[in-house]
């Protein structure tokens, strides 16, 4: 914007009309999360894991279906009583 002519004043109380209006309109948020979580224009996808969430679920192992499934039995038995 400073580039098109604009004063750093300018370009800051722009930025700060900006920030106020995303902090207060819903319909802002809709779009963020929309554009976020829908992809891009050029087929990318947001799927690709970062390299901090590869590092950080690399030593996590699933969790074994007898296991998942005794869970789901004694929480059920516990809702009956």
């Amino acid at each position: 914007m400073a580039e098109n002519g604009m004063s750093a004043s300018e370009v800051d109380a722009l930025v700060a009309r900006l920030e106020k209006r995303a902090a207060d309109s819903s319909e802002w948020t809709t779009v963020n999360f929309n554009r976020a979580y829908s992809g891009r224009k050029s087929g990318e996808s947001n799927a690709v894991p970062t390299p901090f969430l590869v590092e950080t679920v690399s030593t996590l192992r699933p969790r074994s279906e007898s296991l998942l499934c005794a869970e789901a039995h004694n929480g059920a038995s516990s809702k009956e009583t």
